[in-house]
């Protein structure tokens, strides 16, 4: 059963690799943390799929974050979650590459998801850091606020 699941896994990768268009936005799962996705921008050219996206371990040659790399190359073993096309943003990839080459990775400020938000709808935004950073806030205050009851709560135990 596992073997069968992971077949259909592989031929539906297939299937949208081979289906993809430019300007297409693949979410892809994380492979460290696992509600956390990666988002790439492909281009497609007489010389086959290619990737853009803003990757914190790997520098252009202008010394930034966003890259562009063959999609075979960056895909291997990687589980596509969702396809979207920009549609008729009808943006140009390598015009805003040039724009954006000497910026460089920020996790807050300057992640895959700002770039790919710009793109879609010229908002440089993440909502992943936004809700990752309320939930954060969130159980700091829930602790400061039961710290103390916490500490009275340990006498009587």
């Amino acid at each position: 059963m596992i073997a069968q699941k992971e077949y259909l896994k592989a031929q539906t990768k297939k299937n949208v690799v081979a289906n993809l268009k430019n300007g297409d936005v693949l979410k892809i799962k994380s492979e460290v943390f696992p509600f956390v996705y990666h988002y790439v921008v492909i281009e497609k050219d007489n010389e086959g799929l290619f990737i853009y996206h803003n990757q914190p371990d790997k520098l252009n040659k202008l010394g930034g974050s966003l890259i562009r790399e063959p999609l075979k190359d960056y895909i291997k073993g990687k589980e596509i979650v969702g396809v979207e096309n920009l549609g008729d943003k009808k943006v140009n990839l390598p015009k805003m590459f040039d724009v954006l080459m000497t910026q460089k990775y920020n996790v807050v400020k300057n992640n895959c998801e700002h770039y790919i938000n710009f793109l879609k709808t010229k908002k440089y935004s993440s909502p992943q850091v936004a809700s990752w950073t309320l939930a954060l806030l969130l159980i700091t205050t829930f602790y400061i606020i039961h710290k103390k009851k916490w500490k009275q709560l340990k006498k009587y135990l």
